[in-house]
This record gives structure tokens, sequence and C-alpha cells, in this order.
């Protein structure tokens, strides 16, 4: 979050919206961008930029309408008896 002119500001900078997002896919295992968008008053456009770097990064798997948690992929793969990701 953002200081403005002494007050709080409910704006988040990219990095930290992201940092956050982060956090989020790792504690419930999954994020809907629609949700995203509203949690942070920006467009879905901006959560959709914010999971592409995400995943780029290597720390989530985009799925269509939001992001999963790479290591709930990797515990589902393990349970399967997969031992590599496609």
């Amino acid at each position: 979050m953002m200081i403005k002119h002494g007050q709080l500001d409910m704006t988040w900078v990219g990095n930290e919206r992201q940092a956050h997002i982060l956090k989020l896919v790792e504690e419930f295992g999954s994020v809907r961008v629609a949700d995203m968008s509203k949690k942070f008053n920006v467009t879905e456009e901006t959560i959709r930029r914010d999971l592409e770097r995400l995943e780029r990064e290597g720390l989530l798997k985009r799925v269509h309408g939001g992001a999963v948690s790479i290591k709930k992929i990797k515990q589902k793969f393990r349970f399967l008896g997969v031992n590599r990701l496609i």
C-alpha cells in the first residue's frame, strides 16, 4: 500500500499486489481473476498481467479464470504417480 499526503491509500503497487496474490494462492490453493480485481480495486486485465508475470517466474500456474498453486499441482501429480509435469 502507498501513503498519500499522510493518509493510508488502499492503492496497491504492482509488486506488493503480486506478492499478496501469490500469498493468497499459496494459502488457498487458487484464486480467481474477478475476485482479485475486486479485492485490489484494479481491472481484471491488470490481474491477468500480474498472473502472467508470476507464471513466467514459475510461482503459479494460470488456469481459465484465475491461477492455482504450483505446489498443489505437484502434490496432485505425485499422488497420481506422475514424476514430471508435461
